[in-house]
């Protein structure tokens, strides 16, 4: 199964609070879906990672500046 993973949005909060959005494709069904990371700060030099599979669909409905590059990503591969 070929997989495709074009990250699309970085947020940098300072203190390493990040957090990365990934549109990842399987290359086999055209299947997409989003793929959240993050890493926050959790005190005493401690952090929390995690990780978090969004459908295409949910993720959308958000609305705002994240959803808004993931479309500019799927219209330029053609995938809208």
């Amino acid at each position: 199964m070929a997989v495709e993973k074009f990250q699309f949005h970085k947020t940098e909060k300072g203190m390493g609070n990040e957090d990365w959005y990934s549109l990842i494709r399987d290359g086999d069904t055209g299947e997409i879906h989003i793929l959240h990371e993050w890493s926050h700060h959790a005190g005493n030099f401690q952090f929390r990672r995690g990780e978090a599979n969004i459908p295409l669909d949910e993720f959308m409905k958000g609305g705002g500046t994240r959803q808004d590059k993931l479309q500019a990503l799927l219209d330029e591969k053609g995938w809208s």
